[in-house]
């Protein structure tokens, strides 16, 4: 079962009763995540009446039936997903052979960037970042990027990751210039021109 860690789950989101239940099913010979009701029906991202509170859907948790908790993303909440997938890769070190995580170019400046709560995904692979903004278009998925503000759940591991903010943050420019940037191509100056090293110690990042 993937990691879950509830007490690292921003209040905030926490307070917003948009919570499913979610198990991973095989679906045309790959697993994927199925949100659920807490009566144990499929929830559906486009109709509240199948959300429940973080409170009753933590209650009706176990963990030998479900994988975790999910979100339900809502423009009304204003709470915008960073899906960034596949973030991590293995590397053979060359000097003692043995194999170590190391972080894909450039995905530290995009965390940094954001400045917001951010954690590892289920896969422990990928990271979420949420943040407080709105989205100048709709979701979208190109290569290892995904945003999304609206009609989609996230499953909620709640294993922060190290140096970045326990709580979410406004991030309306980076939400804007990285939009842009991933899914229209466009060449924009932004915050990682001048980016800050991660406020990370060697131990984090390492894991």
């Amino acid at each position: 079962m993937p990691s879950f860690y509830p007490e690292n789950i921003p209040q905030e989101m926490k307070d917003i009763p948009q919570w499913v239940l979610w198990k991973l099913e095989k679906r045309d010979g790959k697993l994927t995540k199925v949100p659920y009701q807490v009566n144990s029906k499929k929830a559906d991202t486009t109709k509240s009446e199948t959300w429940t509170t973080y409170e009753l859907a933590f209650t009706s948790y176990d963990s030998s039936i479900h994988a975790g908790l999910g979100f339900v993303l809502t423009k009304e909440t204003e709470l915008v997903a960073i899906d960034l997938d596949h973030a991590l890769h293995n590397a053979i070190s060359p000097v003692d052979g043995c194999t170590s995580k190391e972080w894909d170019n450039g995905i530290l400046a995009e965390i940094q960037d954001f400045d917001s709560y951010t954690e590892f995904s289920q896969s422990g692979d990928g990271v979420h970042i949420f943040c407080k903004g709105t989205m100048p278009k709709a979701g979208r998925k190109k290569g290892k990027h995904e945003m999304y503000c609206d009609n989609r759940f996230f499953a909620i591991t709640g294993d922060h990751l190290a140096g970045t903010p326990r709580i979410v943050n406004e991030a309306q420019e980076c939400i804007d210039v990285y939009y842009q940037l991933w899914f229209e191509g466009y060449e924009t100056t932004n915050n990682s021109n001048n980016i800050k090293s991660p406020i990370m110690d060697d131990g984090d990042i390492i894991k």
